[in-house]
């Protein structure tokens, strides 16, 4: 009989040889770099929208005809992605969409994804009028 020693990050469930591996995948940082409720942007254009007109960034009839609308979206929640609980995942949504067409509240990640910027200096209007979104899950990714 052989008796064999595995060990397992109690983060993500990982077996390594030795404890020193289990030990460096649990250090391994989880600190996200935005925060609930700020505002932000992603790369995504749309070229269209059923919502709230002030959530898009510098709406134009030009933009609009050339289907490269941007839309504000607000951090509702922060958790990790279940596919690598390493990896910091944001839910976010805009109500520059309805949510009847889709887009309204999406997943996204730092990297590898549509990763976000922070808006400066955000619109009032759209400060204002995102807490109801706080707190709000998205099952998908944006």
């Amino acid at each position: 009989m052989k008796v064999i020693t595995e060990y397992q990050c109690e983060i993500c469930g990982h077996r390594y040889p030795t404890e020193t591996g289990a030990k460096n995948c649990e250090r391994l940082p989880f600190k996200p770099q935005f925060n609930i409720g700020q505002i932000v942007s992603i790369s995504k254009e749309f070229g269209w929208f059923d919502g709230d007109r002030k959530w898009v960034e510098k709406f134009t009839a030009a933009l609009y005809a050339a289907k490269k609308l941007r839309f504000y979206y607000v951090i509702t929640y922060i958790d990790r992605d279940p596919q690598n609980l390493h990896r910091v995942r944001y839910h976010i949504a805009t109500k520059a969409m309805s949510g009847k067409q889709g887009y309204r509240i999406g997943c996204t990640f730092d990297r590898g994804h549509l990763t976000p910027t922070v808006v400066k200096n955000p619109p009032i209007y759209v400060v204002k009028t995102s807490g109801d979104l706080l707190g709000e899950k998205a099952d998908f990714l944006i």
